[in-house]
């Protein structure tokens, strides 16, 4: 039984504090999608950081490649079409901010993703739960 909520619970389950009621399988309470990851929404879970982790690195991509590409006008000599879609055409240094701010950010969330990503991989392989992993 569990004392906060007082129901029957199987010995994988735990009461997690932030959400005031118990979990089966309980893994972790997750800040970014505001609930626990149990029995579930573990799957979702490893598919939503999976797909977090590839919208990163190609974000992160395509900066890089819009780095090493120049803006030129077409080749006749006419401006380009999307000339008001283009930023940095003329002021070149406000593209290359721009895109090294973007590339700076995904780093910054890639990095976590990825360990993230990783962990969570090893747990489902291995039939564990984050909290059976780390509380010994």
């Amino acid at each position: 039984m569990c004392p906060e909520c007082e129901v029957l619970r199987t010995p994988r389950s735990k009461h997690c504090a932030i959400c005031n009621r118990c979990v089966e399988r309980f893994d972790h309470h997750c800040p970014w999608i505001n609930n626990c990851v149990g029995v579930n929404n573990h799957n979702s879970f490893l598919v939503f950081i999976s797909t977090l982790l590839i919208i990163l690195v190609l974000i992160i991509a395509s900066s890089i490649a819009m780095l090493a590409d120049e803006c030129f006008p077409a080749e006749n000599g006419s401006l380009c079409p999307l000339k008001e879609l283009c930023i940095g055409c003329e002021e070149i240094w406000l593209r290359y901010i721009l895109l090294v701010v973007t590339s700076l950010i995904c780093l910054f969330f890639g990095v976590p993703a990825s360990i993230l990503c990783y962990v969570h991989s090893k747990n489902y392989y291995s039939g564990q739960t984050t909290n059976e992993r780390f509380a010994k």
